[in-house]
């Protein structure tokens, strides 16, 4: 099945256009890479699918139904959430609180609600920090749930963003470059992390530079080189692409590979 769809995605920036006509599919349970050289239009690409940016032309598509356009939190209801490059967590608040943000797009509690204290708010409260305690625990935060985001170390706040992601309770998770800055034993870490989220039900598109990591995740990888695609397939068929290799390494660097 068909999750997300992109049909001849583009969008400019005074005449600097940035994507041009990407056609990506992802398919429903799947690990997809989305991979290319630095400035080839990978974040901007995401930032279209998650409603950052409207595109100049084609359209983006979620379970059949077009999404490009739509404001950023209707996206998110619609169940495609995503991490940043950079993390953006509320520093002063702790873990429990950074994830339970993450519910605020299904909560129903009205202002007089909230006021009165009524048994709706209490009883929808009270499933709230339930199901954030649930995410906490399936992502390995438990014994840190209480401690400010600030002291925590740089891989696991890049685990409270994944984790804030995931109670928005999204059927396509957005990962860009979720590896970046973690050492070896926090990126081994992310990889079991990211399998039992797939193995949750919920389908993964990440931005990755760590090709080890790529190889051992993806099901499918898309290329992109100056905003367009110019491969996906497997991993191994992307290793052995010509255009994939002139891209990463340049002309002759891809002639050296190939010698």
């Amino acid at each position: 099945m068909d999750l997300l769809k992109t049909t001849n995605l583009t969008v400019s920036f005074g005449g600097l256009v940035a994507v041009n006509g990407l056609n990506l599919t992802v398919q429903k349970g799947q690990i997809c890479a989305l991979i290319g050289p630095n400035g080839s239009g990978k974040t901007t690409a995401i930032n279209l699918i998650t409603g950052i940016y409207v595109p100049t032309a084609g359209k983006v598509e979620f379970k059949g139904e077009t999404i490009s356009g739509l404001p950023r939190h209707l996206i998110v209801r619609k169940g495609i959430a995503r991490t940043f490059q950079n993390i953006r967590l509320i520093g002063n608040q702790t873990v429990f609180d950074n994830i339970r943000l993450g519910m605020h797009i299904h909560t129903k509690a009205n202002l007089l609600g909230v006021i009165v204290n009524s048994r709706a708010v209490r009883e929808e409260m009270a499933a709230v920090k339930s199901e954030v305690q649930e995410i906490i625990d399936f992502v390995g935060l438990s014994k840190i749930a209480q401690e400010k985001t600030r002291n925590l170390p740089y891989g696991k706040q890049r685990i409270v963003e994944i984790g804030r992601a995931l109670a928005t309770k999204p059927e396509l998770l957005l990962l860009d470059e979720p590896a970046a800055g973690l050492n070896t034993q926090e990126t081994l870490e992310l990889v079991e992390l990211i399998k039992k989220i797939r193995d949750r039900g919920i389908t993964i598109l990440l931005i990755e530079h760590h090709m080890e990591l790529v190889e051992g995740l993806a099901d499918w990888v898309f290329v992109l080189n100056y905003g367009q695609k110019i491969a996906e397939g497997t991993f191994k068929d992307i290793k052995a692409n010509e255009l994939v290799k002139e891209a990463y390494l340049g002309k002759r660097g891809a002639r050296v590979v190939n010698a």
